[in-house]
């Protein structure tokens, strides 16, 4: 009599956590005008995410004031929080914060 052959199995993880997501603290701009075009990208160093099952490349990025443009943002003068999200391939978001700093007071110089 032959020997079975021993069953096979996959093993099946559901995953729920987002990506490994790592952003500067902080930026500063110095501008010769009131309004300061900046692109914070992954490429760029400003921020990395990693994770096992892949990253997505939708990257979103909400400033709490500030001008979007191709590429980047418009961001006046003073503080400006930048969250930055990212997905996985499974859709499980990750942010992070970067305070982005115009040092340009306005007005002319």
């Amino acid at each position: 009599m032959a020997a079975k052959a021993a069953p096979s199995y996959l093993e099946h993880t559901r995953d729920t956590d987002g990506p490994e997501l790592w952003c500067v603290p902080s930026i500063e701009l110095g501008s010769a005008t009131p309004n300061t075009f900046y692109g914070v990208t992954m490429a760029s160093g400003q921020f990395n995410a990693t994770d096992e099952n892949g990253i997505d490349g939708a990257i979103e990025y909400e400033p709490s004031v500030g001008a979007p443009d191709a590429g980047g943002f418009l961001f006046p003068p003073g503080p400006t929080t930048l969250t930055v999200t990212v997905r996985d391939v499974c859709g499980n978001p990750s942010t992070c914060e970067i305070l982005i700093i115009n040092t340009r007071l306005g007005g002319t110089s």
